[in-house]
């Protein structure tokens, strides 16, 4: 294997090339990159990543009584080992590698140990002696922006300093209730388990958690950790979120379309829970309502200036020294760059866990099976490799994994999307090798009509930022970023706010269902372009949401019912009426956790092979559910049997487990709305495809001249090459995404009957027609 060339002062060399016997899959021609720290005068330079000792000048810093340490207080809290988060769902890393499992939290004197050996490190964390503070400032305040540097504490300590701002009495009807948003649903999880364990109670208690699907809340809980799309959801049923005393939006700079939805609903719900004298339904006195905006970035005063020009509080961080390398050339083999930077690392520096960033799944799974494969051909004597995928889609007991010590002589890499940039800590990792990209939805105007698309990106400034500041958390770090330096001046400073690049259909419906019927007048930190809003008016019209005047109509609230975008949940109604609601509520399941097939490298033949015989004539939905039929017919007891037969057929039984769990809790949501889920269309495919058409009726194209064509913006689309579709002509097709690399690719494919195509109401009232 070739090896990317480093050099370090006074480091050892690489490793001599026959310590990788010559048996590694062959792969394409990769252009040097050298990583080198040199001076300035050479091509690049070393970069030295700390945390700045100056305050910033902020309209009202951080202070009060105990707002000082002395700087043995300082270097104690640096030296400390905290994890902002060191658990899972499922398991509670100690600082010392001890491990308590859920069975012994669930012991009263365990928890009350683990509660006081937390206090200890809670009261090491920067945030700890600002705690006065806050609660001052959020008490004389309806609004306070947080901006807290990595590894201040922000995200686990600010909730609990707030409970004892809204106590428990008997005159209140329940508990006050803080809800924290989180961006992803693996920070609200893990977040709702360590700030659990720091109080002393299992998850579901004094601390819960809502996510997709996963909700764990009793009637004592005082704090929940919940996704913004939760919240959103919540806001559809209780539009004044009365339950709530206090709200905190967590990682704010984020921007994604629920966050933006909730800051404009929660300054329209300060108006009128927090005025003078203001009653509720039963002319009970409202409760006013608090809202803490936290932000890691320097966008703060954006937040500030949004609410009012509300205070805002600077809280420290702890971060390491991290040093930055970055190649000499530029490169669009990022997978093979970061496999020989991983191997380097492993065989030419010290012990320290590897965190790799990648753009998804894909990415992650083919870079597991390289080093997997690559590590088994190292000479004993170094390190046994441990892989670990991290994304949303990982399994809780998979995430627990993760943050548990590697095992001994054992080095831990961590294969990431971006959930790993905020928010939680793993433990151990000292390298961080950033590929600079990230997958991007994005949504193209095309005359008064649109289409959302799955395109390849590099990130923002503020993004690499983050990456590389999760070398430095325990310790010194190292970030390994593979692109140039003048690539990384080049980026944009921030991302783009979700609101400003994707499809806002199921924005303006929420926006509908809460009463906002002039979504342009709704106030937003970010106004839409007008032509993404008028195009999502005219989607939820086809999709039989609104009616003619754009007014909300019954089906439109019913989809609303369903935790799906607005063209599955129209899928799930129309599978009603054509009595096929078992057949689809799979498909759908399935859909939202692709790959269901795995491709090993060196074994492309025969998975190719394996999934032509659960190949259906009618394209991608239809197999994905012969798959998944075949797999359900085995025992259930048979587990290692299910999972020989997943690996003899290349199929990814961890997706497969997943899209069951789902769709098991779409049938109770069925169940609770009074639907009959055990229709089925048998082998009769036509009510089933008719069905996804109703739903995805915009990802649509017919055949031209040997082409497909958009039905709506007319584009060209090629059909990826791993669709059954692929090599296949069709009169129509209908497909789940679009893919842009050097071609447009559409993904998950079926065929449709051309003349199904003309019952649709959305061409015509679009006036695209059929040609």
């Amino acid at each position: 294997m070739a090896y990317t060339k480093f050099t370090f002062d006074d480091d050892p060399q690489p490793p001599a090339q026959d310590s990788i016997k010559q048996t590694t899959p062959k792969t394409a021609p990769i252009p040097t990159a050298v990583l080198a720290e040199t001076e300035k005068q050479k091509a690049f330079k070393v970069v030295d990543f700390q945390a700045s000792d100056e305050e910033i000048d902020l309209p009202f810093p951080l202070g009060g009584g105990n707002s000082t340490s002395t700087s043995s207080n300082k270097r104690k809290r640096q030296e400390s080992a905290h994890l902002d988060i060191d658990a899972s769902g499922f398991e509670t890393v100690g600082k010392k590698g001890k491990t308590l499992s859920k069975r012994d939290h669930g012991e009263g004197k365990r928890l009350r140990e683990e509660r006081e050996r937390l206090a200890k490190e809670r009261a090491e964390l920067p945030i700890w002696s600002g705690q006065e503070a806050i609660q001052k400032a959020v008490k004389e305040n309806d609004t306070v922006v947080i901006l807290g540097e990595t590894g201040s504490g922000k995200t686990t300590q600010v909730p609990q300093f707030l409970l004892t701002l809204f106590p428990n009495t008997p005159s209140t009807p329940r508990p006050p209730r803080i809800a924290v948003t989180q961006p992803r649903r693996v920070a609200a999880l893990s977040l709702a388990t360590r700030v659990a364990a720091e109080q002393g109670t299992k998850v579901g208690q004094r601390v819960g958690h809502s996510v997709r699907f996963d909700t764990v809340v009793g009637p004592a809980t005082r704090l929940v950790y919940c996704t913004d799309g939760m919240l959103v959801r919540e806001l559809l049923g209780d539009p004044m979120l009365s339950q709530y005393s206090a709200i905190i939006i967590d990682e704010a700079h984020e921007r994604n379309i629920s966050t933006d939805i909730l800051l404009g609903s929660l300054r329209e719900i300060q108006k009128i829970r927090n005025a003078p004298g203001a009653t509720d339904d039963s002319g009970n006195p409202q409760v006013p309502l608090k809202v803490i905006v936290m932000s890691a970035t320097l966008d703060a005063e954006r937040f500030s200036t949004f609410f009012n020009h509300c205070p805002i509080l600077y809280v420290r961080g702890r971060q390491h020294p991290v040093k930055i390398y970055h190649t000499e050339e530029d490169s669009d083999q990022y997978e093979d760059l970061a496999v020989r930077t991983f191997f380097q690392i492993h065989t030419a520096r010290p012990d320290g866990d590897v965190l790799i960033f990648l753009s998804g799944q894909e990415d992650i799974d083919n870079l597991a099976q390289q080093i997997k494969f690559l590590s088994n051909q190292l000479e004993r004597h170094y390190q046994n490799v441990l892989v670990l995928p991290f994304m949303a889609s990982t399994s809780p007991l998979d995430q627990a994994r993760v943050f548990q010590p590697a095992p001994a002589r054992t080095r831990k890499v961590i294969l990431a999307t971006n959930v790993a940039e905020t928010s939680i800590t793993i433990p151990g990792i000292k390298y961080v090798i950033d590929t600079g990209v990230c997958k991007e939805k994005n949504y193209l105007s095309r005359r008064g009509t649109g289409i959302e698309t799955l395109s390849l990106k590099l990130v923002s400034q503020s993004a690499a930022q983050q990456r590389t500041g999760r070398a430095g958390r325990e310790g010194p770090g190292f970030c390994y970023r593979l692109y140039t330096s003048q690539t990384y001046k080049k980026m944009s400073a921030a991302p783009l706010p979700e609101i400003l690049r994707t499809n806002l259909s199921s924005v303006v419906l929420q926006l509908k269902e809460i009463g906002v019927d002039d979504v342009q007048s709704f106030g937003f930190l970010d106004m839409p372009h007008p032509d993404f809003i008028t195009e999502s008016l005219m989607t939820l019209y086809g999709l039989g949401a609104l009616d003619k005047t754009l007014h909300l109509t019954p089906t439109g609230s019913r989809m609303l019912k369903f935790p799906l975008d607005p063209a599955q949940a129209r899928i799930v109604l129309a599978s009603i009426d054509r009595s096929c609601t078992l057949d689809i509520l799979d498909i759908l399941a399935l859909a939202n956790e692709t790959p269901i097939f795995t491709d090993p490298i060196d074994k492309r033949a025969e998975s190719a092979e394996a999934r032509a015989s659960f190949r259906h004539r009618d394209g991608d939905h239809l197999t994905m559910l012969n798959v998944l039929r075949s797999y359900e017919a085995l025992p259930k007891s048979d587990s290692a049997g299910r999972k020989l037969w997943c690996r003899d057929r290349f199929v990814n039984e961890r997706n497969l487990k997943r899209a069951i769990q789902a769709r098991d809790q779409m049938r109770e949501i069925c169940v609770r709305e009074n639907v009959d889920w055990k229709t089925t269309a048998g082998d009769d495919s036509e009510p089933i495809l008719r069905s996804l058409l109703d739903g995805l009726f915009m990802n649509t194209a017919i055949e031209r001249d040997g082409e497909y064509k958009q039905m709506v913006g007319n584009s060209i689309v090629k059909i990826h090459p791993s669709s059954t579709m692929f090599g296949r002509r069709a009169n129509a097709i209908l497909y789940g995404e679009i893919v842009h690399t050097s071609n447009t690719y559409a993904r998950s494919v079926s065929q449709v009957q051309y003349a199904w195509l003309a019952e649709l109401p959305m061409f015509s009232f679009a006036g695209a027609g059929l040609e």
